[in-house]
């Protein structure tokens, strides 16, 4: 009779560590670009086309979005805000949007 409540004993054993559930998996690795550096003379390019762009254009938007990108990765990866560029009139600040490559 022991022997079989031994053999009941393990059993039941085997059926509870079989109905244990695995972990569960880790999440997988997000892996977020770092944002590309432009130059002082790019970003200043780009200002002046931006400047040369119609009220309404759509380009707009889209080069503000793309800011707004660049500037969470630039805290995702924990980067220092870019350096400001001087523009052709010496000003220490870039005109308009063109912050936006920044």
């Amino acid at each position: 009779m022991a022997t079989s409540r031994i053999a009941a004993l393990a059993i039941g054993m085997l059926v509870a560590a079989c109905a244990v559930a695995p972990p569960p998996a880790p999440a997988p690795a997000a892996v977020a670009p770092k944002p590309v550096e432009y130059s002082c003379e790019q970003q200043l390019q780009l200002a002046r086309e931006l400047d040369a762009l119609p009220a309404g254009a759509v380009t707009r938007q889209v080069v503000d979005d793309y800011r707004i990108e660049r500037k969470q990765l630039r805290a995702l990866h924990r980067l220092p805000e870019p350096r400001v560029c001087a523009n052709a009139n010496g000003g220490a600040r870039l005109p308009r949007l063109a912050d936006a490559v920044r």
